[in-house]
């Protein structure tokens, strides 16, 4: 072989060794199933054909590909050398025909016993026995020739395709062997993928039970994944089960190996846990070292923040909601203006507590710049004015307070008619709440306003009650006693009824809007983190505007 060959052989191996290397890299990135529709026939014999659907991985599907494609690679390789070969081949075969030509024939013989044949040429004195068939007669060596020549190449091209289908098995073998060698090791990970699948759809249907069974089962057969463990914790959390959930995430934050995502995610589930048991301290702590891990983590800043926030440093909370803003997306920023408008009302009212009612009135603005329409920022603002002394800005702020939070409406107004007392301010308080009673749908802030608006107008109180009787036991309770206080007795009343009105009845019962959990009592402020959040249980039927059993356009 010259030494262009050798270089050209050298080099065609090289781009073979990287093209393996591609295609390992390749089929290991290919981990997904692909659908492939066949045509086959019928089990009956018909002569239709049968449409079948099968599932077929995509590395395996992508070796056969590769395959093709080496097996024409190494063909057009091998190209120049079979041309070579065979010119090498003819330029023999045509020097084999002139020497056979240029070779005396034998002469005839004299057909006498005593003759002695004449002397043999060369080529015939040294010829094989084998081959003295190639010396015969005249013309009859160039058909030996011809006949040597169509074997030799009969010979070759059998050897060549023997050699084809040898490489075809060959490439075969190796891409049965690559994706048996990819998909065997993936095929437990395919079935993790498949139980974690199952999870999510319990989750998205409601079914926690059943997720947390798959989940601690999930945990036996992988006790080595963190991921697992932090989502049991998370779902344990949820079901109140607070110190097993810690309890996990001290567990996984023990690992010295665990990657530093999965550690910021332990030390948030760990802040969260903390302040589901109330101990603010420490949740603020480990969000604070979650932080120092993850700096721009969105949700470990949020956690920071509401920990801040239960914690009652509304400085610090407001700092790590301006932090927040900055990070978050475009669609997420309206709530960390929210949530820095409730921490500023919250250094507000600490600032008017500290007996500094400027730098309170400073701030509360500031937080209605924030958070226009936050039931918790103007009653901030109702008390900031009313400890000024600005007696129209608390009217105005008292009742912006309790027409954006109605599930406090019985406190709100209760802490508004004290102070209208205190200032001889109720005709204009009274107005304010009848102004509200016109449009009000909410039944409990309907109950609230009815009771004293009663006193000085007991026909709008009694219009609004019958409005919202039909879904609030509490209005209904206070329109039969509103019907009792006016002038003669309603003979269709009976001593049951009036029985009834003297019981007490017992509050709604309120909720988060958030995460739905009950709320003993009314708070601008659940447990889960949000503001505005509480809703009585009666008003979350129809909208407003929309009547029982009248169906909507």
């Amino acid at each position: 072989m010259s030494l262009l060959g050798k270089v050209y052989l050298l080099v065609s191996l090289i781009l073979l060794a990287l093209g393996l290397v591609w295609t390992i890299v390749t089929l290991g990135a290919n981990t997904g199933w692909v659908e492939v529709v066949l045509y086959l026939p019928a089990a009956d014999l018909s002569p239709s054909l049968v449409r079948r659907r099968f599932e077929v991985h995509s590395a395996a599907l992508m070796a056969g590909w590769v395959v093709t494609a080496a097996l024409l690679a190494v063909a057009a390789i091998r190209a120049p050398f079979r041309i070579r070969s065979a010119a090498i081949a003819q330029r023999r075969t045509r020097e084999l025909e002139r020497e056979v030509l240029e070779t005396p024939h034998l002469a005839p013989a004299t057909g006498g016993r005593g003759r002695a044949a004449g002397p043999r040429g060369p080529s015939q004195r040294h010829a094989p026995a084998g081959d003295a068939r190639r010396v015969g007669p005249e013309h009859g060596g160039d058909a030996s020739v011809a006949g040597l020549a169509d074997e030799a190449r009969r010979r070759r091209w059998v050897s060549e395709l023997l050699a084809i289908v040898a490489a075809a098995l060959a490439g075969g073998g190796i891409g049965a062997a690559l994706a048996w060698w990819r998909l065997a090791p993936r095929r437990e990970a395919i079935e993790r993928l498949a139980r974690r699948g199952h999870v999510i759809h319990e989750l998205a249907e409601g079914d926690v039970e059943n997720v947390a069974e798959e989940l601690e089962r999930i945990a036996e057969v992988e006790p080595n994944d963190a991921t697992v463990f932090l989502a049991l914790a998370a779902l344990d959390r949820r079901r109140g089960r607070v110190e097993r959930a810690k309890a996990l995430h001290r567990t996984v934050l023990a690992s010295a190996e665990l990657a530093p995502e999965l550690r910021v995610a332990g030390l948030v589930g760990l802040g969260r846990d903390l302040l589901a048991q109330g101990n603010e301290q420490a949740a603020v702590g480990a969000l604070t070292r979650a932080i120092s891990l993850a700096p721009r983590s969105v949700a470990t800043l949020e956690s920071l923040a509401q920990a801040l926030e239960q914690a009652g440093a509304w400085e610090r909370a407001a700092a790590a909601w301006e932090r927040h803003e900055k990070l978050a997306p475009a669609r997420r920023r309206r709530q960390s203006r929210i949530g820095r408008g409730h921490a500023v009302a919250g250094q507000a009212l600490a600032a008017l507590h500290e007996g500094d009612p400027f730098k309170a009135r400073k701030l509360v603005e500031r937080a209605l710049e924030l958070a226009p329409d936050s039931g918790h920022v103007w009653t901030a603002r109702a008390r900031v004015a009313a400890a000024a002394g600005a007696r129209e800005e608390a009217l105005e702020a008292w009742q912006r307070a309790w027409e954006l939070a109605p599930a406090g409406a019985q406190v709100l107004t209760a802490e508004a008619w004290s102070w209208a007392m205190e200032e001889g301010a109720q005709d204009e308080l009274l107005e304010r709440m009848q102004a509200s009673l016109r449009t009000a749908n909410a039944s409990s802030l309907v109950a609230a306003l009815a009771e004293r608006v009663a006193r000085r107008d007991p026909d709008q109180a009694a219009l609004a009650l019958a409005r919202v009787a039909s879904r609030s036991p509490a209005a209904a309770l206070g329109l039969i006693r509103l019907r009792l206080a006016q002038g003669p007795r309603d003979a269709t009343l009976d001593a049951s009824v009036r029985d009834a009105a003297m019981k007490d009845i017992t509050p709604p019962m309120l909720v988060c809007r958030q995460c739905a959990a009950p709320m003993a009592r009314f708070g601008f402020r659940c447990s889960c983190g949000a503001w505005d959040s509480a809703v009585a249980v009666e008003d979350l039927g129809p909208r407003r505007g929309h009547e029982p059993g009248r169906s909507r356009p």
